[in-house]
């Protein structure tokens, strides 16, 4: 009978497992005699998910054949190594096998040679679309049997198609049927064919027959079989003694090795300390002499005021009177100086009003989530303090001018008191510079190909749904026909990705591996497949419309070479930026746009952190390699923590990764003091039952970069 090749016919189904069982039912239901009394052959049969011994009668004769022993294995084999008689069986039949199969060509080609005339072959395997799963570095519990076989085939995987059935069998040529289903909402692939020839049943169906040639044939396997696994227990015990004495041995030549090194590490260990000590010093030392400047600017203000001048013989008599007599005297001088300069007094008090609004306290601080952009840098005063009320060391402090020891910062102060410049550059820099920055790119930008990743754990579905939909809706709004994309891992949420209409790469985690390992994980896969740049965003966040667009145009002005993070709202980060060059001592993760240059440079995040602080150490790093790392003010991206809780356990890991990067950027002072923060607060018993860091790596010459005198904000900052 000739039947035609059927190729594009589709069928609608919920469940990947479901749909495959639907299609073998379907396939019984219309070539019922291939699934009664006759031989099988059941490649790849462990039974992981159910088998197919259900599609058939009891007076079949069922074999099952895979990579190692397990439920429902009859032959120890591969498939294409197997070498049965041909024409042995009346049906072959293969499911979600084909993926993980390096020789898959060989396989079916091999399927095709023991199957009788008439018979028929029956597969369905994944396609297009579909995840990568089984292998070592995603899911190996899908396929447990492919680390029994080598490295090389646990790490295998490739989606089949149609064409590649057609080029592997030849159908037209060795199929009289031939049919094709492709299942698009599970990435099934679904393949029967019915062998050329006329299909005739065996006469002889006794499973005890030994006449039976392929009955013979099965027993000799059987015993072939048995006898390897009994020769096999031998070796593995064999192979296990010679495992630990390797081991043994190793162990035995690394602590050699250690005892001949162990002098010379010390003595590296010790030099590095001491230079990190010496950089600390010296940066301490440039740090005192502009406060001892400031000091001394503030003491020849006194010498030089009329009060000063005025209580002269007082103090000079006080200096012989009791101490009780002197603090009297001390509130005479201050009375004099309110009453003897009266002139003064006026501006005085409007000072001593006005400074009740200016002293930035928690309590006092404006309400910056009104502020867009650059506009809380701006003074806006229109009283002028005068100069015995100025304070340089607080105003250097809240204007970031405090490393500039030359700066007289009152000067600067008169100068720029309501002037649209940055206070941190005393340069005379045009006032649209900063604007130039953040405006379109003059030259036509290259299409970006972009990957939003998001690191979920006790996510919700509805956090999911905000931060895919406005990533969606930022997508269109970036004008250029930018390629974005949106990948999500999940290392232990209760939502499930089916309750999400969008269309995103998922993966789940096996373990919770913390922000910077899931980030890698997704970073690595991203640039692996093309991406010019990856975004790293909290989960618990939204885009506003045109942050993607402002990120991306930033990223194409700097040519590539700049980590850039969004503003977040309703309320600021308080790290300070400057607002002309737009550049920031480091990037917060909650918003991250991420060159491919600097992937390739310096890798990814700093796995030794598991939660916070990650960030800080990565922008650090990028700027030691010579990137910039930039605040984009114009992109915008909303994440409230108005409303989180304060927690010991999320005191105890921002503590944990400060220890951390503390040790690794050479601050021995500051560990100390976060160790000392631990015990105290009781969220660690002592230092020793910290975890330890001392055989971590260190950064070599960490220069300026790293900041520990700002505490846990690790940058100068514009409130507190």
């Amino acid at each position: 009978m000739e039947l035609p090749i059927i190729t594009g016919e589709l069928q609608e189904h919920n469940v990947a497992h479901e749909n495959q069982i639907n299609f073998c039912k379907s396939i019984k239901n219309i070539f019922p005699e291939y699934f009664a009394g006759v031989t099988v052959l059941d490649i790849g049969s462990l039974d992981v998910n159910g088998n197919n011994k259900y599609l058939f009668d009891k007076d079949t004769i069922y074999l099952g054949l895979d990579l190692a022993s397990g439920e429902n294995v009859d032959i120890i084999c591969s498939g294409h190594e197997i070498n049965l008689p041909s024409e042995t069986f009346d049906m072959i039949v293969s499911t979600e096998c084909l993926e993980h199969d390096r020789h898959w060509i060989e396989t079916l080609q091999n399927a095709v040679r023991m199957l009788r005339p008439g018979g028929m072959l029956l597969t369905t395997c994944a396609t297009v679309g579909r995840p990568e799963h089984g292998t070592r570095r995603t899911t190996p519990q899908d396929a447990p049997l492919l680390e029994h076989v080598d490295i090389e085939w646990s790490d295998y995987y490739m989606n089949l198609t149609e064409d590649d059935f057609r080029s592997a069998l030849n159908i037209e040529e060795n199929f009289q049927y031939a049919k094709f289903e492709v299942e698009h909402s599970t990435y099934d692939l679904y393949f029967v064919g019915i062998k050329s020839g006329k299909f005739m049943k065996r006469k002889n169906r006794s499973i005890d027959s030994i006449s039976h040639p392929f009955q013979k044939a099965h027993q000799e396997l059987l015993k072939e079989v048995d006898r390897a696994r009994q020769e096999g227990i031998g070796l593995r015990e064999d192979l296990s003694a010679l495992t630990k004495a390797h081991a043994h041995l190793l162990s035995q030549i690394s602590l050699a090795e250690f005892a001949r090194s162990a002098p010379r590490f010390e003595e590296e260990a010790l030099l590095q300390s001491q230079k990190a000590e010496l950089a600390q010093m010296g940066a301490r030392a440039t740090k005192l002499e502009a406060e001892l400047q400031v000091l001394r600017a503030q003491y020849q203000a006194v010498i030089a005021s009329t009060a000063w001048r005025i209580t002269g013989p007082m103090r000079r008599l006080a200096n012989a009177m009791p101490s009780s007599q002197r603090l009297l005297l001390r509130r005479a001088a201050k009375l004099a100086y309110w009453t003897v300069t009266p002139h003064r007094m006026p501006r005085r008090i409007a000072f001593l009003k006005q400074r009740g609004g200016a002293t930035m306290s928690p309590s006092r601080t404006p309400d910056y989530r009104d502020m867009v952009g650059r506009d809380h840098y701006f003074l806006d005063d229109a009283t002028v303090l005068p100069e015995e009320s100025f304070d340089p060391g607080f105003y250097r402090y809240t204007r970031g001018l405090k490393g500039i020891s030359a700066l007289d910062a009152y000067k600067h102060y008169l100068e720029h008191r309501n002037s649209p410049q940055i206070y941190r550059s005393i340069l005379e820099v045009p006032a649209d510079q900063g604007v130039r920055l953040l405006s379109p790119p003059e030259r036509d930008a290259a299409v970006i190909s972009a990957v939003i990743g998001i690191v979920t754990y006790g996510t919700s579905i509805d956090q999911v749904k905000t931060i895919v939909q406005t990533a969606l809706k930022a997508a269109t709004q970036s004008l250029s026909p930018h390629k974005v994309r949106i990948a999500i891992l999940d290392n232990g949420s209760p939502f499930s990705i089916a309750d999400l209409q969008e269309e995103v790469d998922f993966s789940q985690a096996p373990e919770n591996g913390g922000f910077g390992r899931g980030h890698n994980e997704l970073m690595r896969r991203a640039f692996e497949e093309g991406a010019d740049v990856y975004i790293a965003v909290n989960p618990d966040g939204a885009f506003h419309p045109d942050c993607l667009r402002e990120l991306f145009n930033l990223h194409v002005t700097k040519n590539g070479n700049a980590l850039i993070e969004a503003i977040q709202f309703p309320e600021e980060h308080p790290k300070f930026y400057d607002p002309i060059t737009l550049r920031t001592d480091w990037t917060s993760g909650a918003c991250l746009l991420i060159p491919r240059d600097v992937w390739e440079t310096i890798g990814g995040f700093d796995e030794n952190i598991f939660l916070y602080c990650e960030d800080v150490d990565f922008s650090w790093r990028a700027r030691k390699a010579g990137f910039d790392t930039l605040t984009c003010p114009t992109a915008l991206f909303w994440h409230d923590l108005s409303d989180r809780e304060e927690s010991e356990w999320r005191t105890r890991e921002v503590l944990i990764s400060s220890r951390y990067l503390a040790h690794k950027w050479g601050s021995k002072k500051f560990r100390q003091w976060v160790e000392t923060v631990l015990v105290e607060r009781e969220l660690a018993f002592s230092r020793e039952e910290l975890p330890p860091i001392d055989d971590l790596p260190i950064m070599e010459d960490p220069g300026s970069i790293p900041d520990f005198d700002h505490e846990f904000h690790y940058a100068s900052v514009r409130w507190w």
